[in-house]
């Protein structure tokens, strides 16, 4: 039993490093797009900003009507990037939850081995002191019976 249970905490701690591993990439892939989503937000601000100083400067309105619709396209694509963020936070969290599971079973089951091991020890030492109880019986029969034929009896 004590083979199976160690056998399963090793096909438990490969699990948990996977599962480890694929929370550590998917948090690498959140950082990458919120870092992309911050870019897209920042050239939409100087954008934005290029407009205002364009606006004084006194370009025409198609140099304008340029601008503000790359602006726009900016935002646009920043905000389906955001759409993207959610549902990657989603993902991480979702691996982050069998991280968890996976570690709690490994956890329940450490402990299941440990009892188990605690159990065969205490097994192991009644068995030696019944040996040793029946030993000594053995020994004091024996006595016994050597007293009583030195008696003669």
């Amino acid at each position: 039993m004590i083979k199976t249970l160690m056998l399963m905490m090793r096909l438990l701690r490969v699990q948990e490093q996977n599962r480890l591993t694929a929370l550590k990439r998917a948090r690498g892939e959140l950082d990458r797009v919120q870092g992309v989503v911050s870019q897209l937000d920042g050239y939409a601000r100087e954008y934005r900003a290029q407009m205002v100083r364009q606006g004084q400067s006194g370009s025409t309105p198609a140099e304008l009507m340029a601008v503000l619709d790359f602006e726009r396209r900016l935002a646009q694509t920043a905000h389906s990037q955001k759409l993207v963020v959610g549902q990657i936070e989603g993902n991480v969290e979702q691996v982050k939850m069998h991280a968890l599971q996976v570690h709690m079973r490994l956890d329940g089951l450490k402990k299941i081995l440990a009892k188990k091991k605690a159990e065969v020890v205490t097994q192991r030492l009644a068995a030696e002191a019944r040996e040793v109880e029946e030993n000594i019986a053995a020994r004091q029969m024996i006595s016994g019976m050597n007293d009583a034929s030195d008696r003669g009896i």
